[in-house]
């Protein structure tokens, strides 16, 4: 969410901690992005 965040496609709630935020912190989304959440490890690192 933070690397989302950083690059303007979402907005966090104030006050949410940048590795506790979900998808249910999110108070923009201009570009309509959908997300899916799935096992760590399918995680890009």
């Amino acid at each position: 969410m933070l690397l989302l965040q950083n690059n303007g496609l979402i907005k966090l709630k104030e006050g949410v901690s940048q590795y506790s935020a979900t998808p249910n912190n999110i108070v923009e989304n201009p570009k309509k992005l959908k997300y899916v959440s799935g096992p760590a490890y399918q995680s890009i690192a």
